[in-house]
């Protein structure tokens, strides 16, 4: 039974959308969700792969089967028990509901790997390649090796979840969900089954654009996602993990666009890149530094800063007929804070035209709408996130069948890429494809790479020290904190 009656209070970046696995996208919202769902698999505070329903797994020699044995010991905040069926239907429930907030389910990453998936398959229950051994044993078959399925597994949007009578969507994390307002606020309390005893009586999340220009740092004893922008503040202490996310600028073709044309894509390109790349800043959501390249320095992928700099100038004679079709045709441009104004007006500075509304700044809700290819934009903002520390971790942004793939951003080279990249198992084989993959990122141009954020947390070390002294790669605990 819970003693304590401590409650821990969280500032956080406002924009970690709806709390439900099913619709999960961002690695802010994993993090929140994390706390109530818990997924198959878990990552651990080195940022590799621990138990999480799943106490045990075993892997076939070509990584296409995948044997977990579940917790007998798991159970929803309703006090039922978590079974090998209730993943799977909230796996193909994911893919059957209309309730979601991107063009494609958030599951079907993964999903589509395996054997004998498809849309109705789902919707029957059917899923050759997902097997129910017994109540506590599930075994996953996928078509192709996928040596990436365990890290993927370890989302929570691949969580056990179901709806109470109330109406909430539960899981069986150390705490549930009792109220959430999007963008503003999430309370949590305890979950009265779960085999621990949680740390906090109950747990405030409240949303900020950025608590530390506000002003109420002091109110908190953790801020996770957005840095001071300078020294850390007396009083506080930082826990930084792995790169988890990228800061881009989405460049939509859709047809009729001005960058529908690909000489337009490659001269914004070189006229960002020459002019207004140098203007970013940590205000701007970077918390790790600026890069052109979506892989990071000693990854599999990144190109020599040669080659990348002749790929980026490749369209720089075509700048001033970008900039004439743009007074034709405004851009517009959206973005979702402040400091982002700067780079509009530096676009503006250099001759292009924009829309009178690209310097309205979108609200939670309409950043959502943007983010999930909902608008017809011409350049949008937004970060995505990486998985894994692999090269195939921006498949969800960039693959075919990825979950946050969009008509706006889709590029026929980028994309097939992508899928074949999925099929690589060979280590040695990553630098060479995913070579390749940042070449057509810089020729067709789905979007304008600014640079890497980790998943950095702030806490009030004179009011709460952490457990273990690391942070793991994507999300973390509470508990963590005491």
């Amino acid at each position: 039974m819970l003693k304590s009656k401590k409650i821990l209070k969280i500032a956080a970046a406002d924009q970690w959308g709806r709390l439900t696995p099913q619709q999960q996208s961002t690695s802010m919202g994993d993090s929140f969700l994390g706390n109530a769902f818990e997924p198959l698999v878990d990552l651990s505070t080195s940022g590799g792969i621990t138990t999480g329903l799943a106490e045990s797994w075993t892997v076939n020699e070509d990584s296409t089967e995948f044997l977990f044995n579940l917790r007998d010991d798991a159970k929803f905040s309703d006090g039922t028990p978590v079974l090998a069926q209730d993943l799977v239907r909230s796996w193909l429930g994911s893919v059957t509901t209309s309730d979601i907030d991107s063009e494609k389910p958030n599951t079907l990453d993964v999903l589509y790997k395996i054997k004998g998936f498809t849309p109705t398959a789902a919707k029957e229950g059917k899923v050759s390649g997902i097997e129910v051994i017994d109540e506590h044993q599930l075994k996953v078959v996928f078509t192709h090796p996928f040596r990436t399925a365990l890290f993927e597994f370890s989302g929570t949007r691949y969580a056990a979840w179901k709806k109470a009578e109330d109406g909430r969507v539960i899981g069986s994390g150390p705490y549930q969900i009792l109220e959430h307002d999007v963008g503003r606020s999430i309370r949590y309390v305890p979950n009265p089954f779960y085999r621990k005893n949680p740390r906090y009586h109950e747990v405030h999340v409240q949303g900020f654009d950025n608590p530390w220009i506000e002003g109420r740092q002091g109110d908190f004893e953790v801020i996770m996602g957005r840095s001071p922008g300078g020294p850390i503040p007396d009083g506080f202490s930082r826990l930084a993990g792995s790169i988890t996310g990228h800061l881009n600028l989405f460049v939509s073709a859709l047809d009729g666009q001005i960058f529908s044309d690909s000489k337009n894509r490659r001269a914004l390109q070189a006229l960002f890149y020459a002019k207004c790349f140098p203007l970013l800043d940590a205000s701007m959501g970077l918390l790790d530094g600026t890069d052109p390249q979506i892989y990071p320095p000693l990854w599999p992928g990144r190109l020599s800063d040669d080659e990348q700099n002749k790929l980026i100038t490749a369209g720089q004679d075509d700048v001033p007929a970008l900039i004439k079709q743009s007074e034709k045709k405004p851009i517009r441009f959206k973005v979702s804070s402040a400091p982002r104004l700067r780079l509009l007006q530096c676009l503006k500075d250099n001759g292009l035209h924009l829309t009178s509304d690209s310097f309205e700044i979108l609200g939670s809700k309409e950043f959502f709408e943007y983010y999930y290819g909902q608008h017809s934009y011409d350049l949008f903002i937004g970060g995505a996130s990486v998985l894994g520390n692999d090269p195939d971790g921006i498949y969800h942004l960039l693959g075919q069948n990825g979950a946050l793939h969009t008509r706006q951003i889709d590029r026929e080279n980028v994309s097939a890429l992508m899928e074949s990249g999925r099929k690589l198992k060979r280590t040695a084989d990553l630098d060479s494809h995913y070579k390749n993959v940042s070449r057509a990122l810089f020729t067709e141009v789905p979007l304008i790479h600014l640079g890497f954020y980790r998943s950095d947390i702030f806490y009030k070390s004179n009011q709460v020290s952490h457990v273990d002294g690391a942070n793991n790669s994507d999300r973390f605990s509470f508990d963590e904190f005491k």
